[in-house]
């Protein structure tokens, strides 16, 4: 991992707060640690992913990396294993296409686990549908970033 995404980001890294989608994410995430945001996940996987989406490029590319940590650890609340492993790869897929240069320098880290989650579909409580999905948007995530 890129050390400069081991610390929490600063104020200064989230930029214009009067950004309706930007503010509501600093609300939940601004100033914690990837490891206080276990909880938030475990909470509600669905709103902090989408959280996520709509960060500023340094802030995404540190709380991404808790994202990868809550799927890693797997201490799960209901219906976050499969919530998100699915959004894992929705994230990475929307930002490979519209913007590349966000996730080019943190992919590598994640490729191992979203092929790991392919492979075993079924422990993330996945279908062959959403494995082949999967599938699909991972082939174009590497075809973006190359």
């Amino acid at each position: 991992m890129n050390k400069n995404f081991l610390m929490v980001p600063s104020d200064v890294d989230w930029g214009d707060l009067s950004d309706r989608d930007i503010a509501y994410s600093y609300e939940y995430f601004g100033g914690r640690s990837n490891s206080d945001m276990q909880a938030e996940y475990k909470k509600n996987i669905n709103e902090r992913c989408i959280n996520l989406k709509w960060m500023p490029e340094t802030v995404f590319k540190y709380y991404i990396y808790g994202l990868k940590d809550f799927i890693e650890t797997a201490d799960f609340g209901l219906f976050a294993k499969t919530s998100s492993v699915q959004w894992l790869f929705d994230i990475f897929s929307e930002k490979a296409k519209l913007q590349e240069d966000v996730i080019k320098g943190v992919f590598p880290d994640f490729q191992d686990l979203m092929e790991l989650i392919i492979d075993n579909y079924q422990d993330y409580e996945l279908d062959i549908e959403s494995r082949d999905d999967m599938q699909k948007k991972l082939k174009i995530i590497k075809l973006n970033l190359v």
